[in-house]
């Protein structure tokens, strides 16, 4: 069973509540919820597109004061996320700052995607772009270690987003689809800072026991995308000659799944990779070894996101 999988029969509605394999109420006894009323979760870079996701699912499960996120340079309007959390304004260059958030609201879970993103901002400014990934990601990481000294039965999961474009020249036609275990060969200071992301949140679990996971993410569109490269040019896209309509599970492959991410954060106990986007399968139906399937274009993502997440 894939870790992101549920016990057979079983499955998730919008609230969290499972469902029996005919969309019936389990006996309480059996339901699982995805977050617990003491849980505590705290989204840096919370004022993107990714973040901004995850806020809006998180807040239909729970209180607004348990739902944390952080921001410092919005690449959306900060209106977009003040009814889903408690809104605090961030730099994760600045140590103190970091633990002092976390040393008072003490999150059970963080979601640390506060970076630069931008591949061609990362050549013009390789320096800042390597400061804020990698000394950011070791702020949060020092801040939980030092919460830990003071409360020994503190223990949160620390997810780190990390990119695709780790793997850099490793993306070649012979290795697709990409395994977990390519080489990474990044190709420009953003993916350079990514690898500095992964191999730290790894470092900090062997060597300190700090839960985490590390989420390679490819590329990924949804709602609050804007109009930043790499989107524009395939939405202006003429596609009336394309008459085939995609399968659902290719109408998703592109787009951004927070409950994936919650789900497999729930189920991982240790560091471990994962890619948040669904397992492919071959034309018989049999699944795919890896995760990662390359593709030349977007899959057209679903309009309901209900039916999403």
């Amino acid at each position: 069973m894939s870790r992101f999988d549920l016990p057979a029969g079983v499955h998730f509605r919008p609230s969290g509540v499972a469902l029996g394999h005919r969309g019936q109420s389990l006996p309480f006894s059996r339901r699982r919820t995805i977050v617990a009323r003491t849980d505590c979760v705290l989204v840096t870079g919370s004022a993107g597109m990714m973040g901004a996701q995850l806020l809006e699912y998180f807040a239909a499960r729970l209180p607004r004061e348990a739902l944390i996120g952080s921001y410092f340079e919005p690449t959306i309007p900060i209106e977009d996320i003040m009814p889903f959390c408690t809104p605090v304004v961030l730099d994760v260059t600045n140590g103190p700052a970091v633990l002092a958030l976390i040393g008072r609201h003490r999150p059970t879970h963080i979601f640390h995607l506060a970076a630069q993103s931008l591949l061609t901002t990362s050549w013009e400014k390789p320096n800042e772009t390597i400061s804020i990934n990698m000394s950011g990601t070791v702020n949060v990481f020092e801040s939980v270690r030092s919460v830990k000294r003071q409360d020994a039965g503190y223990d949160p999961v620390v997810v780190v987003a990390c990119s695709s474009a780790e793997y850099g020249a490793s993306l070649t036609p012979q290795n697709l689809p990409v395994r977990e275990d390519a080489p990474l060969l990044p190709l420009h200071p953003y993916g350079i800072s990514k690898v500095g992301q992964d191999l730290l949140a790894f470092q900090y679990f062997r060597n300190f026991q700090l839960r985490c996971i590390r989420a390679r993410i490819f590329a990924t569109t949804g709602p609050r995308t804007g109009s930043r490269k790499g989107t524009a040019s395939w939405r202006s896209r003429d596609t009336s000659r394309n008459h085939r309509r995609p399968r659902r599970r290719e109408r998703a492959g592109a787009a951004l799944r927070p409950r994936s991410l919650w789900r497999g954060l729930q189920h991982q106990r240790r560091s471990d990779l994962s890619d948040p986007r669904p397992h492919s399968a071959d034309r018989k139906g049999r699944r795919s070894t890896s995760p990662h399937r390359g593709r030349s274009s977007p899959f057209q993502t679903q309009r309901r996101a209900h039916r999403l997440w």
